[in-house]
């Protein structure tokens, strides 16, 4: 399921893998996918929130005090159900935009989502109505809204956003191990994409 997202997209799902591993656990939530998505400075997410005033340092300080014990059920590292809903909420605003490949910034997006229970028709979403998870209450109280995202992609010339060098690449073996699958239909952008290949942000 992977195919579709840009470099530094693979990357912020390897890194909340290896954060859950580092701290024992197995299982990935969106949490876990935040850090992975601000460990990236030079990402387009990171020059988004830049452009919002809030550095990808400041949301690191508060996330990483009110992360959840993570759990070890044995098995397979996998995504528990609200960071499924991020993958799919990612995927929705990637097609909203018409875009080919599912870049930082839709992750961001999906982390977003799970802090307002009434864009569930928005993403297409199945979840409780009572869902927010910490990631996104603390962008919510940064003042990370989608609204003000969505403005700052309006506003940030696609040439001043900077693109990782990519010194970190995530395996495919490695993002093999998280058992990822999702309420998500990818063959809208397998079919739209068949030879995209190489996008970083």
């Amino acid at each position: 399921m992977w195919s579709r997202f840009s470099v530094n997209a693979k990357n912020a799902i390897a890194i909340a893998l290896q954060e859950v591993v580092k701290q024992g656990g197995n299982q990935v939530g969106p949490e876990h996918i935040l850090l992975g998505i601000i460990a990236q400075q030079d990402s387009k997410a990171a020059a988004v929130l830049r452009h919002l005033g809030v550095l990808p340092d400041t949301v690191q300080a508060h996330l990483r005090p009110r992360l959840p014990a993570v759990a070890n059920t044995g098995d397979d590292a996998h995504l528990l159900p609200s960071a499924k809903r991020v993958i799919d909420a990612a995927y929705a605003e990637a097609r909203r935009l018409d875009s080919k490949t599912i870049n930082t910034v839709h992750l961001l997006i999906g982390v977003m989502s799970e802090a307002n229970p009434q864009r569930r028709s928005l993403f297409a979403l199945v979840r409780p109505k009572s869902v927010s998870s910490i990631a996104a209450g603390v962008l919510d109280a940064l003042g990370v809204t989608l609204e003000r995202v969505h403005q700052a992609m309006s506003e940030l010339d696609p040439n001043t956003l900077l693109r990782s060098s990519a010194n970190f690449l995530p395996s495919e073996t490695l993002l093999r191990t998280v058992t990822a699958a999702t309420t998500t239909d990818e063959s809208e952008l397998l079919r739209a994409s068949e030879t995209e290949t190489g996008h970083q942000e």
